[in-house]
């Protein structure tokens, strides 16, 4: 939305455009309130702390850290980041959003906490999925192959630990059609 903001500075973008607004409408611009707009805004800098504090114990692992690690790692954000990436290194980023919005829209306490949902749907998460595919995040060879998973029960165990109970009867059957679905493919 705003091209001219350099990587790692979002945050501050935000601030020199919006601080006064915030201001105005009554909220302080403490650390606190900075901090909450870094974890909305600031994934690339938030990421490369946590990068620069785990490298040495990777390196010790024999784990030898590439750049595009990070790209794929921070692709949800920045999507244009791998753009001239090789099809591999974007897919891969394509699996790791869909995993993990398919597991938001699947988690009890996350969806409570964060996206103040009241309970969870399988077919709210795989319609959030398709909507990402419309964007061009997802890919639709990833988005068929979490579908396909996700109908021969790969996830059911994982899903149930999420929520807290297992999957309802009307997600049971959602799946039941996916599976046809993919059979008829």
């Amino acid at each position: 939305m705003h091209p001219k903001t350099r990587y790692g500075h979002e945050t501050e973008g935000f601030l020199a455009r919006h601080g006064k607004e915030l201001m105005k409408a009554g909220i302080p611009l403490d650390a606190w309130a900075r901090e909450q707009i870094e974890m909305r805004l600031g994934y690339a800098r938030r990421l490369a702390r946590q990068v620069r504090a785990v490298k040495p114990k990777l390196t010790r692992l024999g784990v030898q850290w590439a750049p595009w690690m990070e790209r794929v790692m921070l692709y949800y954000y920045y999507p244009e980041r791998l753009a001239w990436a090789p099809r591999w290194v974007r897919e891969l980023a394509q699996v790791l959003v869909a995993c993990e919005q398919f597991e938001a829209y699947s988690n009890r306490t996350r969806g409570r906490d964060y996206y103040t949902r009241a309970s969870e749907d399988i077919r709210e998460a795989f319609a959030y999925l398709e909507k990402l595919r419309g964007e061009g995040i997802v890919g639709g060879s990833v988005l068929r192959t979490i579908k396909s998973l996700a109908a021969e029960g790969a996830f059911t165990k994982l899903l149930a630990q999420a929520r807290g109970h297992g999957l309802s009867r009307r997600e049971q059957t959602y799946l039941r059609a996916l599976k046809k679905e993919a059979r008829c493919r």
